[in-house]
């Protein structure tokens, strides 16, 4: 069985399958053999042999099937200490693990399985890391309204990666087209089947990261997270702030600075060389204006991005 492991065996085989009761429950209980069980069992150990006046009476099946269940009873402590808080279980008493009797050769032994509430336990963890924790509960694809028929396409796609994930993903367009909705919704189910997930919202990001370029410790701390981590998704993607135009005194963007490039280079070559690590990029930029920005960045993109790029032009939904 997947995730199964043996967590304490039937010690006393020296006549063959259920011989020795006794001496399955001394052996259990001699120091050197308590000092190798888990700790849930080794209390169940001396709980048994309380309760029951020693192990005479039972077959050795009998005694691991109770021993089992004394193990299944008591409660755990993920939701107390640790990174998997957040569900209570009722099968596992949040332990994660369920004991069982099963059979062997030379007779029964108890295994254990993972709990089914570890992969929610781990989706929580890793939406928690991630980043994207309050983002993750309003943009879903059950939220994702297909008003457009480039908007149904987007999403088909997305589905599509989210299945066979491989290569970048890249979705680009003016503001509130639904660029973060549809990029944050495959995130989540991307953490679904358990990918380590980090979101970078690029301009407060590159802020921290330019501010200590010069500082190594510093900037290494910021950026070698984002080189290595399975999935990275960074928001707005190289979106810098606005001027005013002295002409007409409205608000302009400002192009990347040389700094937000060569922060862009960092990040964006290192993940290039490792086909392994998955980049999902939301950006108000078209592919051909990163290219004419800086050559080696955007062709790095446009090929890792090939078949897995959408261009959004259609309205601000913010404001429909």
């Amino acid at each position: 069985m997947q995730n199964e492991t043996v967590l304490a065996a039937m010690i006393a085989r020296p006549d063959g399958p259920d011989k020795g009761l006794t001496s399955l429950g001394e052996t259990l209980l001699n120091p050197n053999t308590l000092a190798r069980t888990p700790g849930p069992f080794r209390q169940a150990l001396r709980r048994q042999q309380m309760n029951n006046g020693g192990f005479a009476q039972k077959s050795n099946a009998e005694f691991l099937q109770e021993m089992a269940e004394d193990f299944n009873k008591s409660p755990g402590d993920l939701n107390e200490k640790g990174p998997f808080f957040g569900v209570d279980c009722k099968e596992c008493r949040n332990k994660g693990t369920v004991a069982f009797v099963g059979q062997t050769e030379w007779g029964p032994e108890i295994r254990n399985r993972e709990c089914a509430c570890m992969r929610k336990r781990r989706y929580l963890r890793n939406a928690r890391e991630s980043g994207l924790s309050e983002l993750l509960t309003r943009y879903t694809f059950d939220a994702w309204q297909c008003r457009e028929a480039q908007q149904r396409g987007l999403c088909d796609m997305a589905l599509r990666y989210a299945q066979c994930p491989e290569g970048w993903f890249m979705v680009s367009g003016k503001p509130g087209t639904g660029k973060t909705h549809i990029c944050t919704a495959l995130c989540g189910l991307l953490l679904e089947k358990g990918l380590e997930v980090r979101y970078m919202l690029w301009r407060e990001v590159s802020r921290q990261a330019k501010a200590v370029v010069n500082e190594r410790e510093a900037y290494e701390q910021i950026v070698e997270p984002l080189r290595r981590v399975r999935v990275l998704y960074i928001d707005d993607f190289l979106k810098t702030g606005k001027a005013v135009d002295r002409a007409t005194g409205q608000g302009i963007a400002t192009p990347p600075t040389s700094g937000d490039i060569n922060l862009a280079l960092d990040i964006i070559n290192a993940r290039y060389n490792n086909a392994k690590l998955l980049t999902i990029l939301s950006t108000e930029l078209e592919s051909g204006s990163i290219m004419s920005m800086d050559e080696a960045l955007g062709s790095r993109i446009v090929e890792r991005t090939n078949g897995r790029y959408a261009r959004l032009t259609g309205r601000n939904w913010r404001l429909a």
